[in-house]
């Protein structure tokens, strides 16, 4: 009489192969991970450096409006006799060469001063016809221009005699504003830098 013999088969899998897939997966997973880390750190150093260059050239811009300023104030300290410069060049309500009369645009007894600022007017458009460029050097890419406005005269503090209107008191000092730009023109960064006047 013959036996029967039966064999039956668990796994034909060698026992490290398992343990081989998921070591696959988590490899995969950490890479993964490590190339978003690296992607990230990327892309903060690139905006890092557009803030940096921002910054620059915001600075260069700052510089460029306090010079012109600076130029303005020593315009009008030196050259400036009430509506009229050194060269005879007078203010007028169309800022011819970077002259601007506050004093006359409205024209109403007592009522001196401007309606709209020349600065901000976008009908005369100062900043592109009738301004001052400055006259000093400056960095490469940089561009500065100001502006001159005649506020008329205004009374003198404490008021030794109140005018009612300041035009008409010949000794009352007088009272500018100077408006400067500064532009880095690569950029296009744009700063204004603004100062009142008074020449006692």
């Amino acid at each position: 009489m013959k036996a029967r013999v039966s064999h039956s088969i668990i796994s034909s899998q060698a026992p490290g192969r398992r343990e081989q897939g998921s070591v696959l997966v988590i490899s995969l997973l950490i890479l993964l991970v490590m190339s978003l880390l690296s992607i990230t750190s990327v892309n903060n150093s690139v905006l890092e450096e557009k803030m940096a260059a921002n910054s620059r050239s915001s600075q260069l811009a700052f510089q460029a409006a306090e010079a012109a300023l600076r130029e303005g104030e020593n315009y009008v300290s030196q050259s400036m006799t009430a509506n009229t410069d050194i060269n005879g060049d007078i203010a007028d309500t169309v800022c011819t060469n970077g002259f601007c009369d506050c004093d006359n645009r409205i024209g109403a007894a007592g009522e001196n001063g401007c309606p709209l600022e020349y600065w901000t007017d976008g009908g005369l458009n100062v900043w592109n016809a009738s301004f001052k460029p400055y006259s000093g050097s400056l960095q490469e890419g940089e561009n500065a221009s100001f502006i001159i406005e005649y506020m008329g005269k205004t009374q003198p503090a404490p008021p030794a005699a109140a005018e009612p209107d300041p035009r008409l008191c010949a000794t009352c000092p007088d009272m500018y504003r100077i408006t400067a730009l500064g532009v880095h023109i690569n950029s296009g960064a744009r700063v204004m830098l603004q100062s009142t006047f008074r020449i006692d």
